[in-house]
């Protein structure tokens, strides 16, 4: 555990310490991100254009001085490379922040943990410090031990302000509480040890804060050189990218010989305005005896750098290997000299102190938990003898329960029996309604027959006696039954009411008018009888026939015949119908005669259907008798069986028991004596096991410890070597590159030189011309068409100029890019531009 808090108070110290580096880094880094810029040698002569001279050429003196001027094109493509450079640059730089981000995260991680393990065994300790020295009943610490626990005056504000405000936090409550229990201490041990202890601690102290001071001044020794590093490499890199580049190369390499020789340059011009450029010399083979001295002088230089670097690198690994390890993974001497380490030694031998009284307490626990245990089985036993007797009462009143049941069960037989009698006795009488109500039925038909036959015998009256209303008031609906003479009454009535208007009407015009109602009664018997004579009339020509017929006396002959004949069968049917007549008053009387017999058998089959239910309900009540008196039987002689069982059982079970509990005494006496022996064999293997933990925890930690410093050591040279290489690789890159660039730049004065030197002024012209009209044409030439169309139209959105042709072609498509840079653009992106 001590070894554990001084290893989390390293890492807290080297915590605070990456976060100081950290919030300085962001200055050296916003440094770095601040491209270089060299100063660089102006040119003496214009670059304007000057048309008016003697010689016409678009130069001052006739000769461009500055060849490394880019054209249109060259130059969006020195600006491309360059805005691609500039990217490139911030990526290195995102992922080697990234890298650090990571970094240091892993670093606060691991240092939380170590923090918070740190404040868990702190607290653990003043709580322990507490307990053992009660702070309240010790008398007050003097006053000078202040300045031996404050930590805080032996720190730099400057190098760690947080680490120095937590102790400060924390030094009232770690001063109370540690100076109390020492001064506790102090009062039994003797003065000369406090002494002895005092000289040894303030040695140590000495030897620490001297090596703190060196550990400080290598590190920042080491800060600084590796911000020199960055810085140097930054630059490197940048000149790496811009000596890679296409378009720079010619440029510094023409501004270059502008420098070193402006006047040998300037007095050539004078000589001679203009000269031809001429082609390079050629070399057999591809190879010169310049580039073999450039090799030699390359590998003379390299090798002596490689030397040198190789040297400086093997130093700085060690002294950064030591630094590391020292201030990551302090030496277990150190470690076991520190007062946290000792605190934590009293601690556990408090805690060892505490497992011996609480190994104590449990012994004591066990004897008052076999105490309990025998309690416990008494009060069970007692539990037992109340649940069984609790149990026979429960079985009696379930006895009492059943017979009551059994009684319930046989008044519900019987309520049974004398429902199903009078069932019977319901059925017999409906059975004997529905035989009068189809006699009812049967006299009901016979009845409307009988009616019938009535009104069909008074329409025969009534057409033998020629009375025709009477007949069709017979055969009509009778419903109603209304009679023959109530509708002549009806009649009659209707004809008084209608004369007695009549004769109203008349008398009032009586008065004004005698000769009208005179005339007016005339017309009416003369009407009546008109009525009288016309209906005669209708009956005679009913009879006779036409009167304009010829063969009339013929036609009486014949019905006069008819007439007798019919005067026959009217005295025959008379007959048929007296036999009738007998026949039916014999129908009549037989059928009153099996009435009367129909009537006595109902009679008799009542009297028989009552003695049969009778008759019934007697053996219903028999049966029901019966059946109870076996049930009864049935249920003694089951509860006999039952109660027969019972006992057998209840005695193979009091047997069964006395058998078991004469083992179970026999068994917890032998359990008791093994009892014994396993809780003395258990308090010697808890005290080995005790014994074994703790060193198992010291090995574990000092494998953890040995485990993690190697894999920091491991993975430190891993990233040592790997950053080892790629610096000496890039160094090496670097320095051939300058070598061979100081070379080349050498051949190009050479050839500057010998090119200036050679003229022709035949020549001078047309190359003037020529050099004139290409320029013109790369200017103003649409570039998306090869020189097909001048320029005017210009994309507002990166200022690119094309012909007008090549913008509506991709404004009529999906590809709307522009042709150089590809950015997207629309039709209001697009103008037009005009040249003067």
């Amino acid at each position: 555990m001590c070894a554990s808090g001084g290893r989390c108070l390293f890492a807290s110290t080297l915590a605070l310490t990456i976060i100081h580096i950290f919030h300085r880094s962001p200055s050296s880094s916003m440094e770095s991100k601040k491209r270089p810029h060299a100063e660089e040698v102006s040119s003496a002569v214009s670059k304007k254009r000057v048309l008016s001279t003697s010689n016409g050429v678009p130069y001052v003196n006739g000769v461009n001085h500055d060849h490394g001027e880019p054209d249109v094109d060259n130059l969006e493509l020195f600006r491309k490379e360059a805005i691609y450079r500039r990217m490139k640059h911030y990526s290195r730089e995102h992922e080697r922040g990234q890298i650090r981000i990571a970094e240091l995260e892993r670093r606060k991680n691991a240092c939380e943990a170590g923090l918070a393990a740190m404040s868990a065994c702190w607290s653990q300790l003043v709580q322990a410090i507490r307990l053992v020295a009660q702070p309240d009943d010790l008398p007050p610490a003097a006053p000078h031990v202040r300045d031996l626990f404050d930590m805080s005056s032996r720190l730099s504000y400057e190098d760690a302000p947080d680490l120095v405000s937590a102790l400060e936090d924390n030094m009232n409550a770690t001063r109370t509480l540690v100076s109390r229990f020492v001064s506790l201490g102090s009062q039994v041990q003797g003065g000369q040890d406090v002494y002895e202890k005092c000289q040894k601690a303030q040695t140590e102290c000495f030897a620490l804060r001297s090596e703190i001071q060196i550990i400080r001044e290598k590190w920042q020794d080491a800060e600084s050189k590796a911000h020199s590093y960055h810085e140097q490499l930054l630059a490197a890199e940048n000149s790496i990218e811009r000596r890679q580049s296409k378009t720079i190369r010619p440029t510094q390499a023409s501004k270059k010989a502008d420098c070193e020789s402006p006047e040998e340059i300037k007095e050539e011009q004078k000589e001679k305005p203009s000269s031809p450029v001429l082609p390079p010399p050629l070399h057999i083979n591809g190879s010169s005896d310049m580039d073999v001295e450039a090799q030699s002088h390359l590998t003379n230089i390299r090798d002596t750098e490689i030397e040198q670097l190789r040297n400086q690198v093997a130093e700085l690994t060690s002294a950064r290997l030591d630094l590391f390890m020292n201030t990551r993974s302090p030496p277990l001497d150190l470690v076991a000299k520190s007062p946290h380490y000792r605190v934590l030694l009293e601690h556990s031998a408090f805690l060892t102190h505490s497992l011996s009284e609480t190994q104590a307490e449990n012994t004591r626990l066990a004897e008052e938990l076999q105490t309990a245990l025998d309690s416990r089985k008494q009060w069970q036993d007692s539990v037992e003898m109340t649940a069984n007797q609790t149990n026979q009462d429960l079985k009696s009143l379930i006895l009492k329960r059943d017979n009551e049941n059994a009684r319930l069960r046989d008044q519900r037989d019987q309520y049974y029996a004398e429902l199903n009698e009078r069932r019977a006795k319901d059925g017999v009488k409906t059975a004997s309604l529905k035989e009068l109500q189809a006699l009812c039925e049967a006299r009901a038909d016979r009845n409307a027959m009988l009616e019938s036959q009535l009104s069909r015998h008074k329409a025969q009256l009534a057409a033998t006696a020629r009375n025709e209303d009477l007949m069709h008031f017979l055969l009509g609906d009778q419903s109603n039954e209304q009679s023959y003479i109530d509708d002549l009454k009806k009649r009659v009535t209707a004809a008084e009411h209608r004369t007695a208007a009549v004769n109203q009407t008349l008398s009032i015009f009586q008065d004004d008018h005698p000769n009208v109602v005179q005339h007016m009664q005339a017309e009416a018997n003369a009407l009546q009888e008109l009525a009288t004579v016309n209906a005669s009339l209708d009956r005679y020509e009913r009879i006779l026939g036409d009167p304009k017929s010829c063969d009339l006396w013929k036609r009486l002959e014949l019905q006069d015949e008819e007439l007798q004949r019919l005067q026959l069968v009217n005295a025959q049917l008379s007959k048929d119908k007296e036999a009738t007549y007998n026949e039916m008053i014999q129908l009549g009387s037989a059928w009153e005669a099996l009435d009367r017999q129909l009537r006595s058998k109902v009679f008799d089959l009542r009297e028989m259907e009552e003695r049969l239910s009778k008759v019934t309900l007697e053996k219903a009540k028999s049966d029901n008798k019966f059946y109870a008196s076996m049930r009864d039987k049935e249920s003694i002689d089951l509860e006999r069986k039952t109660l027969l069982r019972n006992q057998e059982k209840h005695g193979k079970t009091i047997e069964r028991y006395m058998e078991s509990e004469r083992n179970l005494a026999a068994q917890v006496m032998s359990l008791e004596r093994d009892l014994a022996t396993t809780r003395k064999l258990y308090e010697g293997r808890f005290t080995d096991l005790s014994v074994l933990r703790g060193e198992i925890r010291e090995a574990q930690l000092q494998q953890l410890d040995n485990t993690q410093k190697y894999t920091e050591c491991r993975t430190l040279m891993t990233e040592q070597e790997r950053e080892l290489l790629q610096r000496h690789s890039e160094i090496q890159r670097l320095t051939e590159e300058l070598a061979m660039s100081k070379k080349q730049i050498d051949r190009h004065l050479i050839k500057l030189k010998e090119r200036s030197a050679g003229t022709s002024s035949s020549r001078e012209g047309e190359l003037e011309e020529e050099l004139d009209r290409t320029l013109v044409q790369k200017a103003f030439k649409c570039t998306a068409c090869k020189g097909a169309q001048f320029r005017d139209t210009v994309i507002t959105k990166c200022w690119h100029t094309f012909c007008r042709s090549c913008v509506d072609a991709r404004l009529s498509t999906r590809q709307r890019k522009c042709p150089s840079c590809n950015d997207p653009f629309g039709a209001a992106n697009v103008q037009q531009i005009f040249l003067q």
